[in-house]
């Protein structure tokens, strides 16, 4: 019987590494790799993208600390900041750069014996979630500018998927930065690939989603970009059965046999990481299109393949090439 396995296209990230350049234009590109690389191995994506990307961004400070152990020498931006001033002097011996956006976490620079390199200031534009208010920009600059060579500004777009959905955000955010003079990043792989870009005069663009294959935006396939998909997911089919026509499938018999078929039994579940929403989800076995059935148990997943039945242990592709993950 064949295994459940994850393979990762290295160079499908970096030809769409190389794509997202084209649309950044003279801006950087750095890909964010926070949690574990979208979940693509963060140390083999950041030695792959060495010598395609202008740094990497991640949440949390002991991310930063792991890719410098791997040896990945390039900047490191850490969006989430950090917690108090021995996680910040730990960032510091690393040499990346972090991100302040909140008052207490300027208090904790401000008291630091350490001069960085860089360190971004993250305020809020509208996204609600993380960043100084606009009107404390000001202040909490004054109050880290001892402790920086040279302060980056940043901001984070909500609604950059949609038409004209950066709008409002950047014009508060160009105001700031304007006012300021210092250099900025605010773009992310939507803002990234539609239009023009919102905030001219960007120093580099934040790249997630895109750096994977999947698309920044619903609705329209991540190829439309020119994105290819880096991970294919495959598991075994453990079972195959036919049904009568009426018969049901899987945890509430939600989904029932419109007429004489043929189910096949994955060997996956959300236990394993596939969606437990991923109801009539497309998934391909040999040189059928399959589509989910009933709901997503822990450890297996139910496709309608029609018949005859499948042969037990063949592969399924869960998505990668043949099945979009946008659409899973």
């Amino acid at each position: 019987m064949s295994q459940r396995s994850i393979r990762v296209d290295l160079a499908a990230c970096q030809a769409n590494c190389r794509t997202l350049k084209q649309y950044a234009g003279e801006r950087g590109l750095f890909a964010v790799v926070k949690d574990d690389a979208y979940g693509h191995g963060m140390e083999k994506i950041a030695s792959a993208l060495a010598g395609e990307v202008d740094g990497l961004c991640v949440f949390a400070g002991y991310d930063a600390l792991a890719l410098r152990r791997s040896g990945y020498e390039g900047p490191i931006l850490v969006m989430g900041g950090f917690a108090d001033a021995t996680e910040l002097a730990a960032l510091h011996n690393a040499q990346v750069w972090p991100v302040v956006h909140n008052h207490q976490q300027a208090l904790v620079m401000a008291s630091s014996p350490s001069v960085f390199e860089r360190v971004a200031l993250k305020v809020n534009t509208g996204m609600n979630r993380l960043g100084v208010p606009v009107d404390q920009a000001d202040g909490e600059l004054a109050r880290i500018g001892g402790k920086v060579r040279q302060p980056l500004l940043m901001t984070h777009f909500a609604c950059a998927d949609e038409p004209g959905g950066t709008r409002r955000q950047a014009e508060i955010f160009n105001e700031l930065s304007g006012r300021l003079n210092l250099p900025f990043t605010c773009s992310n792989t939507a803002a990234t690939v539609l239009a023009e870009p919102p905030c001219p005069g960007e120093e580099f663009v934040r790249c997630g989603i895109g750096i994977y294959g999947a698309s920044p935006v619903a609705g329209r396939p991540a190829g439309e970009f020119g994105l290819e998909p880096v991970m294919e997911l495959v598991a075994p089919v453990c079972d195959a059965r036919i049904l009568e026509k009426g018969e049901k499938v899987g945890y509430g018999s939600t989904w029932q046999a419109a007429e004489r078929t043929a189910m096949a039994a994955i060997n996956i579940g959300y236990g394993d990481g596939y969606s437990r929403l991923a109801r009539g989800a497309p998934v391909q076995i040999g040189d059928r299109r399959c589509k989910t059935v009933g709901r997503v148990s822990m450890d297996l997943t139910v496709v309608e393949t029609g018949l005859p039945p499948v042969p037990i242990g063949v592969p399924a592709q869960m998505w990668g090439k043949q099945v979009s993950v946008d659409a899973v």
